[in-house]
């Protein structure tokens, strides 16, 4: 679907209904990046229910989005018509960032898949075009409404972050 909604405000409603579907008890849930920011938005919106709650380096404080992620909200249709060889350097490059060692090249290349191809790479450049602070400002001040034991796992250069949200969470939870 070219247009189709993939911002945060419609994952967490698909999480939610997908959790339904399956009809699963509360789960232990591990989540990175903005499968947090989903995963939080699904608990603290949605009712969803965690028996535990793991997320590591989450979408989950405002502001964010890198240089390249500003770049591409503003000018989502030239990033979604790069060549392909430079639309690959770039997501290799993005992922390559989020990893503290560097991938095994099948790996890369699982993680690479999805996003390629003309529908892949619109895709990729449309969910950057879409995220948007306002996902994570609902939010944000609900975390002290954590209803499950949280584990917040940062990555060193997130520290800042993670000061600022230490205060609000769970009396259950724990930072690493």
């Amino acid at each position: 679907m070219p247009n189709a909604d993939v911002s945060r405000g419609i994952q967490n409603r698909l999480f939610a209904a997908l959790c339904e579907h399956w009809g699963i008890g509360p789960p232990d849930i591990v989540a990175h990046d903005f499968g947090g920011s989903t995963a939080l938005r699904g608990h603290l919106l949605d009712g969803l229910e965690y028996r535990s709650l793991t997320l590591i380096d989450p979408v989950a404080i405002s502001p964010q989005g890198s240089a390249l992620v500003q770049s591409a909200k503003q000018h989502e249709d030239v990033f979604s018509h790069l060549p392909a060889y430079v639309h690959e350097a770039i997501l290799r490059a993005y992922i390559d960032g989020a990893v503290a060692k560097a991938l095994r090249t099948s790996d890369m290349s699982l993680y690479l898949h999805p996003w390629l191809g003309d529908e892949g790479q619109k895709a990729f450049w449309r969910q950057i075009a879409q995220m948007d602070d306002k996902y994570t400002q609902e939010i944000e001040w609900r975390y002290g409404e954590m209803r499950c034991p949280v584990t917040l796992i940062w990555e060193k250069k997130t520290s800042g972050a993670r000061c600022r949200t230490e205060k609000s969470c769970h009396a259950g939870s724990r930072l690493r």
